[in-house]
């Protein structure tokens, strides 16, 4: 249920945003740990497109192996979290980029 308060949340500052300032269409999200964990899932719902603008995450991701115990699903996932935000496509995966 976390999750959904948050998105509430990320909406209720986009409604307001303005009164306050700040631009409704420049949502950054910060998040360390368990907090970036939740942020990277963020990045690939659907309930959330297009309300993010940026992000900050420090020392997690939804796809480390404490949530995910199988590399193939690991791999799968990342891959796709990766192509969702434009860095890997079909001819550029994740395994191309590696250093």
């Amino acid at each position: 249920m976390g999750i959904y308060d948050q998105i509430l949340a990320m909406n209720w500052i986009k409604d307001n945003a303005r009164s306050f300032g700040g631009d409704p269409n420049h949502i950054v999200l910060m998040g360390e740990s368990a907090g970036a964990m939740t942020i990277s899932g963020h990045l690939i719902s659907p309930l959330t497109r297009g309300m993010i603008k940026r992000t900050i995450m420090q020392s997690g991701s939804a796809t480390i192996p404490l949530v995910l115990d199988d590399n193939a699903q690991l791999y799968k996932i990342s891959q796709k979290l990766a192509t969702m935000v434009g860095c890997a496509d079909k001819t550029n995966t994740i395994k191309d980029n590696l250093v």
